[in-house]
């Protein structure tokens, strides 16, 4: 989580796939592939500006970024939408060659699949309603329900500070605003830059800033596939070095306010 005013986004990568196939090498390539010649990509296209649903299609930072990726390994992108909690087991399991879903790196997280280098960085912030009592992130500690994606490093923080009788989870940040606006739960945190998306036109809800949590965004690699995650990071260098990243960044986030 990002200790920024404004959230600046790093990425570098993209893309969600469930793949049910054996393993496989790809030609003249020391990289394992849940499928020969596709990269397979978990998310949770939930998630705006990084990955959300458009006309069918999934869209987004992170869905642009593994596009850019699979075209540069001479790869097809085989993207695979699922529920947040589901998306790190599907790349544990072999399911999936890799997973871009605004995954925080955490230690707990390298245990159980390899990372990127960090492709993104944000800011948690708060969603609450223009009449609530919370003005601060130092009035959460008055609220009687804070809503957090469930999984979602939020979620963990939270528990630990408030206790599990102070937070509620949730699969996605939809139903969270629904039960914000019936007053069931007095806030949301989750990422500012998808929290402005969630807002945004709306004028019975306020984001509010916070300072105390930050993060950094990395690419899910199944464990021991190192010849991959070498190939992604040695992509993710060129697209930062060439302006590609920013330009992908650009198209999908409103300048930073000063």
């Amino acid at each position: 989580m990002k200790k920024r005013r404004i959230s600046l986004i790093h990425l570098v990568v993209f893309g969600l796939a469930l793949c049910m196939c054996s393993c496989a090498s790809s030609p003249g390539q020391d990289r394992k592939l849940v499928k020969e010649g596709s990269l397979c990509m978990a998310t949770n296209a939930y998630f705006p500006p990084y990955e959300y649903h458009r006309g069918g299609e999934l869209d987004g930072i992170d869905v642009a970024i593994g596009k850019v990726i699979a075209e540069k390994m001479g790869l097809e992108l085989k993207l695979n939408d699922m529920e947040f909690d589901e998306v790190i087991n599907s790349v544990r399991n072999g399911e999936s060659d890799i997973a871009i879903s605004t995954l925080t790196i955490t230690d707990e997280r390298k245990k159980l699949v390899d990372f990127s280098e960090p492709y993104a960085s944000g800011i948690q912030s708060i969603i609450v309603r223009v009449d609530s009592h919370i003005t601060s992130e130092d009035d959460l500690a008055n609220a009687k329900k804070i809503g957090v994606q469930k999984d979602s490093t939020g979620e963990a923080y939270f528990i630990s500070n408030y206790g599990d009788s102070k937070v509620v989870s949730y699969d996605k940040v939809s139903t969270s605003l629904l039960d914000l606006n019936s007053g069931a739960i007095d806030a949301i945190v989750i990422d500012r830059d998808v929290s402005l998306k969630y807002v945004e036109g709306r004028m019975d809800l306020n984001v509010l800033e916070t300072g105390a949590i930050e993060e950094e965004y990395g690419i899910a690699i199944t464990k021991g596939n190192d010849a991959l995650r070498d190939e992604i990071n040695a992509i993710l260098k060129e697209m930062k070095q060439s302006g590609e990243l920013e330009k992908i960044i650009s198209k999908y986030v409103a300048p930073a306010e000063e």
